[in-house]
C-alpha cells in the first residue's frame, strides 16, 4: 500500500501494534463494511472502492501467518506418512 499519511509511522501499523488480532480483524471488517455501505452514498465511489480494497487487503495479509502455519503442519504430516508407509 502506499503511504497515505505523511508520519514516521502509518496509523493502520500503530492500530495492529496496539490490538489483540481479533480486535484488529474486527476493526477492519467495519471499515470495510462502512465503505461498501457508502460507495453510492457521498459521490466518491472510486475512492471508497479504494478504502475497501486496502482494508480488505490488510484483513486477508492478517490470515498468512495462520495459513502458512496449516500448510506446514499438513506438509509435516504427509512428509511423516510418507516415512512410515516406505518403513523408515
Amino acid at each position: 500500500m502506499n503511504e497515505h499519511y505523511k508520519t514516521k509511522v502509518q496509523p493502520i501499523t500503530a492500530i495492529k501494534a496496539n490490538m489483540s488480532l481479533e480486535a484488529y480483524r474486527g476493526y477492519l471488517r467495519g471499515n470495510i463494511i462502512k465503505y461498501a455501505c457508502r460507495m453510492d452514498k457521498k459521490g466518491q465511489e472510486a475512492q471508497d472502492a479504494i478504502k475497501l480494497q486496502n482494508y480488505a487487503v490488510w484483513l486477508a495479509e492478517s490470515y498468512v501467518d495462520e495459513v502458512l502455519a496449516d500448510i506446514k503442519e499438513k506438509s509435516d504430516e504427509i512428509v511423516a506418512d510418507k516415512g512410515v508407509e516406505n518403513g523408515e
